[in-house]
């Protein structure tokens, strides 16, 4: 870890936004599981949890975009157009992640307002049915 050097923090804000799609996955089951069993609470934290994930990502992308302005006269001509690439990529990534951790806040705050304001629902059973009747009807 090179928390000083440039190119260092450029690789692991690459690597970070490149991994950032697979998170998304256990991000949509956190929030499925909270909505489904009725946790308001829990959809409230991640609704903080995400805002604060979203300012922690601009924060990394300001950076990113500094290190990047720092490292493009280091780098050869050959290589000039693949640097471009990466930090594009990265950029654009990052961004879109910080406008979905803000979004998904928001949204979650705002759910999980709505619900507690209505009260709590009824406990749906985990079957829906009723019990057969005798004679063959319905």
């Amino acid at each position: 870890m090179q928390w000083g050097a440039p190119n260092w923090r450029f690789g692991v804000f690459g690597v970070l936004a490149s991994r950032a799609s697979v998170l998304v996955l256990a991000d949509v089951m956190f929030f499925a599981a909270a909505v489904g069993l009725g946790q308001w609470n829990t959809l409230r934290i991640l609704g903080v949890l995400h805002l604060v994930l979203s300012a922690a990502v601009i924060a990394g992308l300001c950076l990113f975009v500094l290190d990047t302005a720092q490292l493009r006269g280091m780098v050869s001509a050959e290589g000039e157009r693949a640097y471009g690439a990466a930090a594009a990529r990265a950029g654009i990534v990052g961004a879109m992640s910080a406008a979905l951790l803000a979004w998904a806040g928001f949204a979650s705050l705002r759910a999980s307002r709505a619900a507690l304001k209505t009260g709590p629902a009824e406990e749906a059973p985990l079957v829906v049915g009723g019990r057969p009747r005798r004679g063959g009807g319905r």
